[in-house]
């Protein structure tokens, strides 16, 4: 993958996961060292042909930046760090892509649509603490 970021832009970031195979997910989860982001795609909605045949379809992203806690760590604080420190990665990752828009893809505004944070589920992501934020990005008249 030639597009991934460079090491400094978010170094906290040690795993990068890209896959929609529930096992190999957990593998990567499982064995994970650090903070990780799961880039999820989502489903895509498409509307009814217009009189010039063309189709708005829009696509939806979830990204997830999150981290174990250390099991045998009984102190709520350790959770509350790993929880903030996601969320400002989370934060700082929307800030570039919208810098990204701009800059690289010259206002194609990829990041036209709101941005919904929830935090993540421990028990769905194998007890990592974390936040997930999601999007959509609209494929203007794609066909």
């Amino acid at each position: 993958m030639n597009a991934l970021p460079s090491p400094g832009l978010f170094p906290e970031i040690e795993t990068f996961i890209f896959t929609t195979d529930s096992t190999k997910l957990e593998n990567y989860v499982r064995n994970a060292k650090g903070y990780i982001m799961l880039i999820e795609f989502g489903q895509l909605v498409g509307s009814a042909p217009d009189s010039m045949k063309s189709v708005d379809i829009d696509w939806y992203f979830a990204v997830t930046i999150a981290r174990a806690a250390d099991p045998a760590n009984t102190d709520a604080i350790e959770e509350a760090i790993i929880s903030s420190t996601s969320l400002d990665l989370c934060v700082n990752i929307l800030k570039q892509m919208r810098l990204d828009d701009v800059e690289i893809c010259h206002k194609r505004q990829n990041l036209e649509s709101d941005v919904i944070l929830s935090p993540v589920e421990p028990a769905m992501l194998l007890n990592n603490v974390g936040w997930t934020f999601t999007f959509k990005k609209n494929l203007d008249n794609i066909f």
